[in-house]
C-alpha cells in the first residue's frame, strides 16, 4: 500500500525530485527514493549508537526494529480512545479480530493502567464516605446529648 504524499519534506527540507513513477509515495531517502526495510534499520541503529555513546553500558538503549513504531501507533490511538475500527481500517487489518488479536496485550496494559486510576478513585470515594459517615455520627451523638439536657425528670420537678 503506497502512501500518498501530502507534503514530501525529508529532515526539514524538500525531499529531490522523485524518480518516474514514485511521485506519490510519503517516506522517501535525501535520495527522494522510496524507503525500504534495509534503509529504516540502518537509521535506526544509527540513531540508537548515537544515542547510546551518551549512556553508561548499563542505561544503553536495545536496538529496534521499524514496526515497533506500528505498535507504538496502535497503542496511542488506542490511549486516545480512537474506536477500534477506525484503528482496524488505519492498520490495513481484514478484520477487527486480526487488530485486537495484534495489539491486545498493549491494550490489555492500557486497560490495567485504567483500572488502576479507577480503584484509587473509588478508594477516595469510599474513605470520603467513611468521613461524611463518622461526622454524622458524631453529629448525632453531640444532638443526643444536648436533648439529654432538655430533658425534664420528673424527680426534679419539686412541687411547692
Amino acid at each position: 500500500m503506497k502512501q500518498k504524499v501530502q507534503q514530501r519534506i525529508v529532515l526539514g527540507r524538500e525531499a529531490a525530485k522523485p524518480l518516474p513513477g514514485l511521485e506519490d509515495v510519503l517516506f522517501v531517502t535525501k535520495h527522494g527514493t522510496p524507503m525500504n526495510v534495509q534503509n529504516m534499520k540502518d537509521s535506526i541503529k544509527r540513531i540508537v549508537d548515537e544515542i547510546n555513546l551518551m549512556r553508561d553500558y548499563s542505561e544503553q538503549m536495545e536496538y529496534f526494529g521499524g514496526h515497533t513504531f506500528r505498535h507504538t501507533f496502535a497503542t496511542r490511538c488506542y490511549e486516545a480512545n480512537v474506536p477500534i475500527k477506525s484503528l482496524q481500517k488505519m492498520l490495513g487489518h481484514a478484520s477487527i479480530q486480526m487488530t485486537m488479536d495484534l495489539y491486545a496485550h498493549e491494550f490489555d496494559d492500557h486497560t490495567m493502567e485504567q483500572v488502576t486510576k479507577m480503584e484509587t478513585a473509588m478508594g477516595a470515594v469510599f474513605e470520603s464516605g467513611d468521613y461524611y459517615a463518622e461526622d454524622r455520627y458524631e453529629k448525632l451523638i453531640e444532638k443526643e446529648k444536648e436533648d439529654a439536657k432538655k430533658v425534664v425528670r420528673l424527680d426534679d420537678i419539686r412541687f411547692a
